[in-house]
């Protein structure tokens, strides 16, 4: 009995620091593969991690590229515009000297030409003043004509009247001597006065049908003259304000801003300088997003490849944790049987040599 308790505790004793190597080998074969895991990780992270590293060097250093060409190519446009710009100032100058002298032969042309308007202005103005003096003869001569033809006939009335009145007088007065003298003939003269009478009449009626008809004559070219003055008052009037000189003033040479000499001011900017700018700024940009890619993927692959190594250092602590835990459990039940198939084996012992 005492001899298989031996072999028990002998067995236990090699048990136990078996399953203690067994739970070492076991947790170094899980640190083991996480740590592969992690290397393998790494090597496929880590060069992609260099390769953009590389590519954001090789971005920085287009973009450096970039700003000293544009410096350069901005330098030499700068420089050209400059010159351009003076060559330009001075060809207005001169532009605007000669428009300066074209000016003024051309305002002492239309003086020229002003004096002449006047000229033109004052003789015409001279006609109308003339025809309108002349059709105001001609109204007082019609207006008096139409009086004389009045007054003559008036007078040519007054005049057949008065005649006719002493003719009646006579005749009356020699039928009242004949009367007186015994003779016939009063009735004679009742009739012969009595034609004469009609006789005027007639000539009277006469008389004022063609003086009517020659003042009627009168009237209308009167009136025709009247509407001539008031259309040639009306052309009067349109042609001063189209021609008079006085509506159009010429400045002074010396002192009408119209003929100082003017030089345009040059662009600020050439196109060309203009256009290297927005390219300059579409590089810059286009370079800076390229930049910005590159950065974003490599934060993004070092933030993997940090979480992932973070996942397995805490699988470790994890896995060690457990070990020890395995370790410690196995220990204590390891030598607990140990002990007990010791003491045991005392206890065998004891009793074989006290009955022995």
């Amino acid at each position: 009995m005492r001899y298989l308790l031996s072999i028990l505790t002998i067995l236990a004793i090699i048990g136990t620091v078996w399953y203690n190597n067994h739970l070492t080998v076991q947790h170094d074969q899980n640190v083991n593969e996480l740590n592969s895991q992690l290397e393998k990780l790494q090597l496929t992270t880590e060069p992609k991690i260099n390769n953009l590293e590389r590519k954001i060097k090789e971005s920085y250093d287009t973009l450096d590229l970039e700003e000293e060409t544009f410096r350069n190519k901005r330098d030499a446009l700068e420089t050209i515009l400059k010159q351009t710009q003076a060559q330009q100032e001075r060809t207005a100058q001169q532009n605007a000297e000669r428009a300066l002298r074209r000016k003024k032969a051309a305002v002492e042309t239309a003086l020229a030409n002003r004096e002449l308007t006047a000229k033109e202005w004052e003789v015409t103005l001279a006609t109308f003043k003339t025809r309108r003096a002349e059709i105001a003869k001609l109204l007082d001569k019609n207006k008096q004509q139409i009086t004389l033809n009045n007054r003559k006939l008036a007078d040519i009335i007054k005049r057949d009247t008065e005649d006719i009145a002493r003719r009646e007088d006579a005749m009356r007065s020699a039928a009242r001597a004949s009367m007186t003298s015994g003779r016939a003939g009063g009735r004679g003269t009742s009739y012969a006065i009595i034609e004469a009478k009609e006789a005027m009449e007639k000539k009277h009626r006469n008389m004022n049908k063609a003086v009517a008809l020659q003042n009627r004559k009168l009237m209308e070219s009167i009136d025709t003259m009247e509407k001539e003055l008031v259309q040639m008052d009306r052309a009067e009037e349109k042609f001063m304000q189209l021609n008079s000189p006085h509506n159009k003033p010429v400045a002074h040479l010396e002192h009408s801003e119209e003929f100082v000499a003017k030089v345009p001011v040059g662009e600020k900017a050439h196109q060309d300088l203009l256009k290297l700018h927005e390219e300059h700024k579409l590089s810059v940009k286009k370079l800076q997003n390229t930049i910005n890619d590159l950065l974003d993927a490599k934060n993004s692959l070092e933030t993997r490849l940090s979480d992932v190594r973070r996942d397995i250092n805490k699988q470790k602590m994890d896995i060690q944790d457990k070990h020890q835990q395995r370790l410690r459990n196995a220990q204590f039940t390891g030598y607990a049987i140990i002990g007990i198939l010791a003491i045991l084996t005392l206890i065998s012992f004891s009793f074989t040599n006290r009955y022995a």
